[in-house]
């Protein structure tokens, strides 16, 4: 028994005996304290749907005479907008009333608008009627309580998505049952009566219902007609029957602190409807994301150890070499799962969906792993959709693409799908096993095909003949090694040497760009039909935002390059003792990293300006800032890679890179935020920060170069 203690004691020893393993452990420590000790409330952010708005909403002020002090610089008016933008290009509008006396301007140029929101105008019959003649209207946004009779049905069997005061239902509840159009109702509940609810649950169609208390409550207190009812929000059980019964009611949102922990009503009291929060804390989403980042790092722990044991000559010596290392892996592994489940528990998940998060990315990561260096064929295909769904995971659980699947999530995160949450446990648990019975053979594999030539060498004047897709269990190297026969071995041509360097690559953007075109193309022939026999719109006003569909390809794209020449290192400490020049060496292989970023260039690109109208300057800026600097930063932070020899030292460096751009524009944005949004001094700053950043960029790719050209290849 002693003996075989310090052996375990022995295997631990070499965990921290490693620089690299040391820093990760400070990292995930670091994170461990943040949500150990971190706020689980406030910093909320708005989940409860409400007419949503397809494109950017301009936002327009009504033409007076006497606009309000301070304000004549700083608003756009009717007049003025109509002056510089083709009201046909306009899909959502905001119009707002300066003073009392302002009329509503005529909306008859705008016909293709989508959406509108109406704040404080006093609509009339002739109001109504030009509102109801927008062909393509589908959400509108009423504040005022006072509506000429028959606008509430008229409004209600022309759009699906309707936000306006409870009063107005109050008024006219024989118009509540022709609203048949009506499917997401945002109702503010200030000063209604508790039997609003009676009126709500008349509309037919009614699928989505939001309950919220005006923000101005406080100040129209005094004011109110009846005792406030809906300081916060206590149905009791005949309101809810109401809402449990309805026959299309999927979902309600509100704030049910006071029936949560006051009353103590529990949320399957409204089955078959959902209760959701109408505000989320964007503390959770934060320990989400450190949840899972945390555990990449541990698997990253456990994977190097597991490797750089499995690969020493004692793993094919030693008798039951292998089985104290993976007891020792995974009980290390097991109590950083432990500990982070209970620190998960703190911000109100469920038990089952708390061990979900975590064990979703070392699953996926055991997975990588083993399809990227088997030989199985339909194994190394996983690899792709595996990382990109690895980044989407991350990408869902921002702000923008948490708000898109926030009534799913939150559901899924109290722990109200067990049996969904137990069947991923178990895909995940199964992965993770497979994974680590497999490990064994895979390293002692790789470790075999690295003690050869190391294999796509652009040095091999053969190499142009060697077809390794056409070779048995192969095939997977088409699709990496596609176009090797048009370059041959020529030693005097730089540009041809960096091409064969990077035909040396397991990672092709112009593949992945492929792969992703062809899930578009398919995503979109599959939505087309399924749109054609349910006659719904191809694309829904509420689809999740372009940063969260786009930035799985961005992330692989940007780590990728780092990755795949990680892996050379091995490789390119034989290939530096070829009869080539060290300045010759150096530069081939840093234009090959380089041009490995071409397809993060244009993600980036695209990220940044495909988001909404801008100036011709701000667009310019924009194009600067992430078109040029930033691809410059990124090359110049995976050349690390290229520029150290310890595994420590490269990680470092990258995430001290990493973190660097991040707290400089932190910094500016904190102390720039007097200036206006959008205004002059922003777009000129914009221009500035932009021209310093490329100056640094290069300046960093400068020192790179020479630290690259510097060090030991042995």
């Amino acid at each position: 028994m002693s003996v075989q203690s310090n052996q375990y004691k022995q295997i631990l020893k070499t965990y921290w005996q490693r620089p690299l393993v040391l820093l990760l452990m400070i990292f995930i420590l670091s994170f461990f304290v943040y949500l150990a000790m971190g706020k689980t409330d406030g910093n909320v952010i708005q989940v409860g749907p409400r007419p949503h708005a397809p494109d950017r909403i301009e936002r327009v002020y009504t033409d007076s005479d006497t606009p309000k002090p301070g304000e004549e610089k700083s608003i756009q008016t009717y007049t003025e907008f109509l002056e510089h933008v083709d009201p046909q290009d306009v899909v959502a509008l905001n119009l707002i009333r300066l003073n009392v006396n302002d009329p509503l301007p005529d909306l008859s140029p705008f016909q293709n608008l989508v959406y509108l929101d109406l704040g404080g105008f006093e609509l009339t019959d002739a109001n109504v009627d030009q509102i109801c003649q927008l062909p393509k209207l589908d959400a509108l946004v009423v504040t005022q309580p006072r509506l000429p009779a028959g606008a509430l049905q008229r409004f209600g069997k022309k759009v699906s998505q309707l936000e306006l005061p409870a009063l107005t239902l109050e008024k006219y509840p024989d118009e509540i049952p022709q609203m048949s159009n009506v499917k997401l109702l945002a109702l503010h509940l200030f000063d209604a009566a508790p039997e609003i609810l009676e009126n709500v649950v008349q509309i037919p169609q009614l699928q989505q219902l939001t309950l919220s208390v005006n923000q101005n409550l406080e100040a129209h207190r005094r004011q109110s007609r009846t005792a406030q009812a809906w300081d916060y929000i206590d149905l009791n059980e005949q309101q809810i029957a109401l809402l449990r019964n309805h026959p299309t009611l999927k979902e309600v949102y509100a704030n049910w602190f006071y029936m949560d922990h006051v009353r103590k009503i529990k949320k399957s009291a409204f089955l078959p409807v959902r209760a959701l929060p109408i505000m989320y804390s964007n503390n959770k989403i934060k320990a989400i994301s450190g949840t899972i980042f945390s555990m990449v790092l541990l698997f990253s722990i456990v994977s190097l150890q597991l490797w750089a044991h499995f690969i020493s000559p004692a793993a094919r010596v030693v008798p039951h070499y292998l089985v104290p290392h993976r007891r020792v892996a995974v009980g290390i592994f097991s109590v950083g799962v432990f500990l982070f489940w209970f620190a998960l528990l703190r911000y109100g998940f469920g038990m089952l969906p708390s061990l979900n998060l975590l064990l979703f990315s070392p699953a996926v990561c055991c997975l990588f792993v083993i399809a990227q260096l088997s030989g199985k064929t339909y194994q190394k295909w996983l690899t792709v959709p595996m990382v990109v769904s690895l980044f989407w995971f991350f990408l869902i659980f921002s702000n923008q693409g948490f708000k898109a699947i926030a009534s799913t999530a939150i559901w899924f995160l109290w722990g109200q799908m067990p049996i969904l949450s137990l069947i991923i446990i178990g895909i995940e648990i199964a992965f993770i096993f497979w994974s680590l019975t497999k490990l064994p053979a895979v390293t002692d594999m790789v470790n075999e095909s690295y003690t050869s030539m190391p294999a796509l060498s652009p040095w091999d004047s053969q190499r142009s003949k060697q077809f390794q897709w056409k070779k048995k269990n192969r095939l997977f190297f088409w699709f990496i090694d596609h176009g090797i026969t048009g370059l041959k071995y020529r030693g005097e041509s730089t540009w041809n040497m960096v091409h064969l360097w990077r035909q040396g690559n397991t990672f092709r953007p112009l593949a992945v760009l492929t792969f992703f075109l062809l899930v578009v193309f398919f995503g979109l022939l599959f939505q087309g039909i399924r749109c054609y026999f349910t006659s719904e719109e191809l694309f829904p006003h509420n689809r999740i935002p372009l940063s969260v569909i786009f930035g799985g390809p961005c992330g692989l794209a940007i780590i990728m390059p780092a990755i795949t020449w990680w892996q050379r290192r091995k490789s390119l400490e034989v290939e530096s003792m070829r009869p080539v020049s060290r300045n010759d060496f150096v530069k081939q292989l840093y234009l090959s990293l380089a041009l490995d970023h071409w397809l993060a260039v244009i993600c980036l690109i695209g990220l940044s300006l495909f988001d909404a109208p801008r100036g011709v300057t701000e667009v310019l800026g924009m194009f600067l800032l992430f078109g040029i600097a930033a691809p410059l930063w990124l090359i110049g932070m995976s050349s690390s890679v290229l520029a150290f020899k310890r595994s420590w030292v490269i990680v470092l460096n990258i995430i001290g890179l990493l973190i660097l751009p991040i707290a400089f524009f932190a910094s500016i944005a904190v102390f720039n935020n007097s200036n206006t949004v959008g205004g002059p001094e922003d777009v000129q700053l914009l221009i500035q920060m932009a021209l310093a950043a490329i100056a640094v960029a290069i300046g960093l790719n400068v020192l790179m170069y020479f630290a690259t050209l510097k060090r030991e290849w042995g």
